[in-house]
């Protein structure tokens, strides 16, 4: 992403790391702790 300053600012593996520890919070989710689908690199391709 790039911000209005012209900086870029990346966030994927905070998500998928966010991702992976509610996972085990909620059981409201489709996956659980550790279990969220996809990797850094399938991320990427992805977006």
């Amino acid at each position: 992403m790039i911000l209005k300053n012209g900086q870029e600012i990346v966030i994927r593996k905070a998500i998928i790391d966010y991702c992976n520890m509610i996972g085990g919070e909620n059981g409201n989710l489709l996956f659980g702790k550790n279990e969220f689908g996809m990797t850094l690199e399938q991320e990427k391709v992805f977006y």
